[in-house]
């Protein structure tokens, strides 16, 4: 049994559901409390960094990894600390990066977080509720499916993803900021939302940014399209169908 329990934790360990450090590590000089010395823990390239008594945040120190898993929880020196947000700017112009894992703990995805990760194609973030303003401008999503619970998108917040052709909004979705989509070349957006997502000026285009000008396909529940018909934002689809 204690064999099956050690290989467990070493499992969860490597999924990064349990992670632990120590704040003391050995440099030329000694051993060096990061805490203390620094303000943050190093661990796996990147630093955690206290945002009060029990929380940490997150924020990238030059890791070469293109695949990274933030855990939920930190255990530093044998006291845990939830992972519970991300520095400002935390990953920007970070090019190897391709895939990341935020965990439930984190709610919210700050401005410019993954500016100009242009490789960044896959993020799972299934506890977030706000994406901020420019956070993942000029990414390189191709498809990008919302997870309910996600309430509000910034503006700019996926501005120039070109590579992008699919968006699906939850149900959940209040507001879409200023240009969160312009630049992109998106075929369909996909809403699950029965009543008309309040959309600022500019939010999404009506058409992929191709020379044909082919039109975008606005999919909304059965018995809605009315409604996104006589909206004054979503009204400018010349295509929208029910599903």
């Amino acid at each position: 049994m204690r064999k099956i329990i050690t290989t467990l934790l070493l499992c969860l360990l490597t999924l990064g559901v349990i992670a632990q450090v120590s704040s003391r590590i050995k440099t030329r000089y000694g051993y060096v409390n990061q805490l203390k010395a620094y303000g943050r823990v190093l661990y796996k390239g990147l630093n955690y960094c206290p945002a009060g008594k029990d929380s940490l945040v997150v924020m990238d120190n030059g890791s070469k990894s293109d695949s990274i898993v933030i855990p939920p929880i930190l255990t530093i020196d044998k006291k845990p600390y939830t992972v519970s947000g991300f520095k400002q700017m935390a990953f920007e112009y970070k090019q190897d990066l391709r895939y990341i894992s935020i965990p439930s703990t984190i709610t919210e995805i700050p401005n410019s977080c993954f500016y100009h990760c242009h490789r960044l194609s896959k993020c799972v973030m299934p506890g977030v509720e706000t994406i901020k303003g420019y956070a993942f401008l000029s990414t390189g999503f191709e498809r990008l499916v919302f997870h309910e619970g996600l309430r509000y998108i910034g503006d700019y917040a996926f501005n120039g993803c070109s590579d992008l052709r699919y968006v699906e909004f939850p149900s959940t979705l209040k507001k879409i900021g200023s240009g969160a989509f312009l630049q992109c070349n998106i075929d369909t957006f996909k809403v699950h939302a029965t009543e008309p997502i309040q959309l600022e000026k500019g939010a999404v285009s009506t058409h992929a940014n191709d020379y044909h000008h082919r039109q975008t396909v606005l999919l909304v529940p059965k018995g809605s399209k009315a409604l996104y018909q006589a909206d004054k934002n979503w009204g400018h689809f010349t295509r929208i169908e029910e599903f």
